[in-house]
């Protein structure tokens, strides 16, 4: 009896004995890239736990000192969670435009009225009628001079409303030609530079 006792009490110290040189071994092993990532993460994780306020008034003074960076950064993740979920992101639109239909026309009406809206609204007027620009920054061009003309660049007559006012284009290559009244755009008077008709 004295015997086995002995003789399990042996066995359990060289099993502690074994788990004590497996842990020195592994103590000593280098870690894995993951294994350093995971210690990382948890001294952080611990240091953040414990300087809380701190933390939050480094985050607040880095995002005031790095604003462009942190804009970049929210279109990237927003841009990203769009692609990811734009099915339900379309579906929670459609219901949410069902639900609050009156707020989602006043909205709009405002927005149409903004400089923004009548810009955009612009814009795809012209798309829609075949006008072709080569760039963005001719666009924004014509635009300006659009908004601010207010005498006929043809027949130099003074628009009686903003209506009359057209930006005018060659119908066969689609080049914007001129911003002119409504009779000059009528009779298709302008010749155009790039085709020279």
């Amino acid at each position: 009896m004295e015997n086995l006792k002995t003789n399990i009490k042996t066995k359990y110290i060289n099993k502690i004995d074994l788990i004590i040189r497996i842990k020195i071994i592994k103590r000593n092993m280098p870690l894995s890239a993951e294994e350093k990532r995971e210690r990382k993460n948890q001294s952080n994780k611990k240091y953040r736990d414990a300087n809380k306020e701190k933390c939050r008034e480094y985050k607040k003074k880095w995002k005031v000192a790095n604003k462009e960076k942190v804009k970049e950064q929210k279109k990237i993740i927003d841009e990203r969670y769009y692609q990811k979920n734009k099915e339900k992101l379309k579906i929670k639109q459609k219901e949410y435009n069902e639900t609050n239909k009156e707020k989602v026309k006043e909205y709009q009406k405002e927005y149409s009225k903004s400089d923004v809206g009548k810009k955009i609204k612009a814009f795809s007027s012209w798309k829609k009628q075949g006008i072709k620009f080569d760039n963005q920054e001719e666009v924004e061009f014509y635009y300006e001079n659009y908004i601010k003309s207010t005498n006929c660049n043809w027949c130099d007559k003074e628009y009686e409303k903003s209506i009359n006012r057209h930006l005018d284009h060659h119908h066969l290559c689609g080049r914007p030609r001129a911003i002119i009244c409504f009779g000059c755009n009528k009779y298709d008077l302008v010749p155009c530079v790039v085709c020279k008709i």
